[in-house]
């Protein structure tokens, strides 16, 4: 692939979404790291009308489980040699949230 290629996690709505639109729309090969793939689904369909870009791709990834990112990593690499830009989007905030909390596989979500 001659495009450069682009990770946005968090690519589903809110600053993501507009950072993947903006790539897409600079002839980058963006590829939309969502953890809802439905969600992820409908973002494509909207950054593909703003962005007139087809070279978009969704790969689901829950960054909050280190087995999913290992898994999204090698499904990844198997399918490209490189990778040009990541941003690392993603997140969780929950103000109200005030205990520490721990994931499935033992690590604690910042």
């Amino acid at each position: 692939m001659d495009k450069k290629i682009c990770i946005i996690t968090g690519a589903n709505s809110g600053i993501g979404k507009a950072a993947a639109a903006q790539i897409a729309q600079q002839g980058y090969h963006t590829i939309l790291a969502c953890r809802n793939p439905e969600r992820g689904k409908t973002a494509l369909r909207a950054i593909e009308e703003i962005s007139q870009s087809v070279s978009l791709e969704l790969m689901n990834v829950d960054m909050s489980l280190q087995s999913s990112i290992r898994g999204f990593s090698k499904n990844f690499f198997h399918k490209y040699e490189r990778l040009d830009v990541l941003i690392h989007n993603a997140a969780i905030f929950d103000i109200t949230q005030k205990d520490v909390v721990v994931t499935s596989e033992g690590i604690e979500a910042v």
